[in-house]
């Protein structure tokens, strides 16, 4: 009669047959009941550790990295979040002063890190960042004056005449006409960088060109021929002697006498002269001495000579010319 064959108690056999489990005996073999973290693999003894990073069974953020360990996994939040490794939030780096921008750069957070751009007037990748000099790049700033580079920007140093805006980057003309009366005695122009005055009539310029001075018409001896000059604020006045008037444009006085002409003279040798040939009666001495007449008046007096300065102003004003 065969015996029964008797059951090999692997368990016992071997306390670690199933290390991180426990060993359960059955008949003609063994069971491993692994612990949590492990399981048992096709071919292999016992229980192997489970990679949950690799098949996905862990609950880390999705801003963390999964770490397998034996027998479980840890989370640990990517550079530029905070957290457990389970819940991650962004990281502001801005805030926390965790970055490496330029002092001359502006810090822009993004989610799990940041970006750094240059200041205004500063060039470079926002982690180096160095002064452009906007006067060398660009020749046509501060019109009317002088561009002056300084960090980060520029500013105009303005010609006469010209003040800088209130940024200090450009030109811009002063109007000096709303300064107050700058032209007595005439209107004022503005003009880019300066004004000018436009005198009103009986003033002229000083030799500054910023004045109306007074034009003294009495130093022209052309004005008021056969009269008195009187100089006046912007004009002036012609006095006539007796028997003369103003001719029509005011600027010279007309003889109102009126004689004979005569053709002929003669010297009556006392110094004296007699005239004869009598061409007109009751004629004014332009009338006279401007045609044929020699002589004029009673008692007669020789006309001024042709071409003389008497006798052109004779011709020119005594007729109202």
């Amino acid at each position: 009669m065969l015996s029964s064959p008797i059951d090999v108690n692997e368990c016992d056999l071997n306390p670690h047959i199933c290390l991180h489990g426990d060993c359960e005996n059955t008949k003609g073999s063994f069971v491993c009941h692994c612990q949590l973290g492990y399981m048992v693999r096709k071919g292999a003894t016992g229980c192997s550790d489970v990679d949950e990073c690799e098949v996905g069974g862990h609950n880390c953020d999705s801003h963390a990295s999964c770490l397998n360990i034996p027998g479980s996994f840890s989370c640990r939040c990517l550079p530029g979040w905070v957290g457990d490794g389970f819940e991650c939030h962004d990281l502001d780096e801005c805030v926390s002063w965790e970055h490496q921008c330029s002092p001359r750069g502006n810090c822009q957070n993004v989610p799990g890190s940041y970006r750094c751009t240059c200041h205004q007037g500063f060039a470079g990748d926002g982690f180096s960042c160095e002064d452009r000099d906007e006067c060398v790049e660009n020749v046509d700033l501060c019109d009317n004056g002088q561009c002056l580079n300084v960090p980060g920007g520029y500013r105009c140093e303005c010609e006469m005449g010209f003040d800088p805006t209130e940024d200090h980057r450009a030109c811009q003309d002063v109007d000096e006409c709303v300064q107050g009366n700058l032209c007595a005695f005439g209107s004022c122009e503005n003009l880019p960088g300066m004004f000018r005055c436009n005198c009103d009539g009986g003033y002229e310029l000083d030799r500054g060109g910023s004045n109306c001075t007074d034009i003294n018409e009495c130093a022209d001896p052309v004005n008021c021929i056969n009269g008195i000059c009187i100089n006046s604020p912007g004009s002036y006045l012609c006095s006539c002697p007796q028997d003369f008037e103003l001719n029509p444009s005011g600027v010279g006085c007309v003889d109102t006498r009126v004689g004979n002409c005569f053709l002929e003279t003669h010297d009556r040798g006392d110094g004296g002269i007699s005239c004869s040939a009598e061409i007109g009666v009751g004629v004014s001495r332009a009338s006279c001495c401007c045609s044929l007449g020699q002589a004029w008046g009673n008692p007669c007096e020789l006309c001024p000579v042709t071409n003389t300065s008497e006798h052109r102003n004779l011709s020119h004003r005594d007729l109202g010319a």
